[in-house]
C-alpha cells in the first residue's frame, strides 16, 4: 500500500505527500479492492506511521 507501484516493493510513496482520495481509487481498482477497504488499510497504517490522510483533513475542516 505504501509503494508507487502498489506491488510491495520501491519506489516508495513520498512520506511528505499526502494519500488523496484519488489515490485512494486507484490503489482500490488495481488491488480490486473497495475504496472503504483501502481507506481503512491506510487508516491502520497510519496509527503507526506519519501518514497524512486527505480525507482526514477534509473531516478536521469541517
Amino acid at each position: 500500500m505504501l509503494s508507487r507501484d502498489l506491488d510491495k516493493v520501491a519506489p516508495w510513496l513520498d512520506s511528505r505527500a499526502e494519500i488523496t482520495q484519488e489515490w485512494v481509487q486507484q490503489a482500490a481498482k488495481k488491488l480490486e479492492l473497495s475504496e472503504e477497504a483501502v481507506q481503512h488499510e491506510y487508516e491502520a497504517l497510519a496509527e503507526e506511521l506519519p501518514l497524512r490522510l486527505s480525507w482526514h483533513n477534509q473531516e478536521q475542516q469541517a
